[in-house]
């Protein structure tokens, strides 16, 4: 990730006054319900999919 996307990864991961995340309204989501984004997966070219990394 870039440096300016990782700034927009902490803002809607940090939490709310009410001690929410907002990770699901980060433009950075590929599966929501799978809590998968570019910050924690990476799409494999091969298989056309996003896969966690390890």
């Amino acid at each position: 990730m870039t440096q300016k996307e990782k700034q927009i990864c902490k803002k809607y991961s940090a939490r709310d006054k009410k001690g929410f995340v907002h990770c699901k309204e980060c433009p950075f989501v590929v599966d929501a319900d799978g809590f998968m984004c570019k910050a924690n997966s990476r799409y494999n070219r091969k298989t056309e999919e996003w896969e966690r990394r390890h």
